[in-house]
């Protein structure tokens, strides 16, 4: 499926994950990119087959590496933080935990030379509107998703350009608090194939109190329901040791 391709000069390949569709050129000197995007076809699978493309199309333009042939499309999770909510604000007791599941969109890597050594950048599978977090001076400018953590990952839309995202919530606190969203730093996750899915690597939010910055982890593994997985995509930064992220409205407390 997402395995290298060779491209001759002349040839185009055309791929499809979910509503995004992406066609690669190769021309003598150059390399030509083309995307667009059909949203009521999220089911949609096509990869690499000999597609000319659109007759009337404005194609991205990259000079090209002599004798650079090869392709490689990967899944990447989005750069920015994703802001994620719950279907409807969450109380958690001090003592509890709970275990979220969440769908990212994935962005479409494209990539050239001998172990994709080169990018030609990148694209998102779907186009995410631009949230803000937290208060004017300290806040965090991410993406807002368009669907909302699940408590059952069995309620998770399962669609080649969706990635599972389990993200475990603890109070140790003796306050309760409401879980109302949470600012995911996506780049600290990793992907994983699964069986039937793709899978990020888990992320860990623990309440530390009303007055305290939450504390964020995001442990090399996934959640025990992805099953058995290989690891594939790493991160694209390695997260900070018990990073901590201020309360921007992430928690409430409830009850002191």
């Amino acid at each position: 499926m997402w395995e290298a391709t060779t491209i001759n000069p002349g040839a185009t390949r055309h791929w499809q994950v979910g509503p995004c569709k992406l066609w690669v050129r190769r021309l003598p000197d150059e390399w030509q990119t083309y995307v667009e995007r059909d949203p009521d076809s999220p089911h949609v699978e096509v990869w690499a087959v000999d597609d000319p493309g659109p007759g009337e199309a404005t194609w991205t333009r990259f000079a090209a590496v002599r004798d650079d042939h090869q392709v490689e499309v990967r899944p990447q999770l989005p750069e920015r933080p994703v802001i994620v909510r719950p279907e409807t604000s969450f109380l958690f007791p001090g003592g509890s935990d709970l275990t979220f599941y969440v769908s990212i969109p994935l962005h479409l890597g494209i990539f050239t030379g001998p172990g994709g050594e080169r990018s030609l950048g990148e694209v998102p599978t779907v186009i995410l509107s631009n949230s803000f977090f937290g208060e004017p001076t300290t806040g965090q400018l991410g993406f807002a998703l368009k669907t909302t953590a699940r408590r059952d990952p069995a309620d998770l839309r399962q669609q080649p350009h969706l990635a599972a995202c389990p993200v475990h919530v603890r109070n140790p606190t003796g306050v309760t608090m409401a879980f109302e969203r949470l600012c995911l730093y996506t780049r600290h996750l990793a992907i994983y194939k699964g069986s039937n899915r793709l899978w990020t690597s888990l992320a860990e939010v623990t309440y530390r109190g009303p007055t305290e910055p939450q504390q964020l982890k995001y442990p090399d593994r996934t959640g025990p329901e992805a099953g058995e997985v290989e690891p594939w995509i790493p991160p694209r930064e390695p997260a900070p040791q018990g990073r901590l992220q201020r309360q921007l409205s992430a928690f409430k407390s409830f009850i002191t």
